[in-house]
């Protein structure tokens, strides 16, 4: 599965180290020199799940990544709308898009600037912090629920929980994301 993660911070960078044991990865980032330092570095992380690292490609040039499998939206809610705009080229005809954004109306923003795209929610009951570019620390672990938003149960949601769980990130699928988040 080839993952986007839309954004390098606290959550962007645990999903991009721990998908990566299982995915090819990359962050899209909309700072060049940032996304640079990013892939040459790669992440680091200490905390409950041990201490690690991961090398990670980073571009802020959608335009060097081609089409995903599926794009993960990481950013904080009021930058939904230019996150998505950014991986917009990175959408083909079974790109599935998954907000794992706190806060409402991000489902809702990123269907006004993709239209009939497939888009699933979602909740993290992890907790990191980013200590900075690429450092983060993995304070808390629990559990992430993701969904369809019409309730449906397609297929592609069941292999991304597949991915996650392998990667050690516990998920499981609701078919009531909508209350999930509430």
């Amino acid at each position: 599965m080839r993952v986007v993660i839309v954004g390098p911070g606290a959550l962007g960078s645990f999903l991009a180290g721990f998908l990566s044991k299982n995915a090819q990865v990359i962050l899209l980032d909309k700072d060049a020199r940032r996304a640079e330092r990013i892939s040459k570095s790669g992440i680091s992380c200490e905390g409950v799940s041990g201490k690690w690292s991961a090398k990670i490609s980073a571009t802020a040039h959608p335009s060097e990544i081609g089409s995903a499998d599926l794009i993960i939206i990481c950013t904080k809610a009021y930058d939904t709308k230019e996150a998505v705009l950014r991986a917009k080229p990175l959408v083909a005809k079974d790109t599935v898009i998954l907000t794992l954004q706190n806060g409402l109306g991000n489902v809702d923003i990123i269907s006004e600037v993709l239209g009939g795209a497939d888009i699933l929610a979602g909740v993290t009951h992890h907790g990191v912090t980013l200590l900075g570019e690429g450092s983060i620390v993995h304070a808390g672990s629990g559990e992430t629920v993701i969904g369809s938003i019409d309730g449906e149960i397609p297929v592609a949601v069941r292999q991304i929980r597949e991915v996650f769980n392998k990667s050690n990130i516990e998920t499981r699928v609701s078919r009531d994301i909508k209350s999930i988040i509430w």
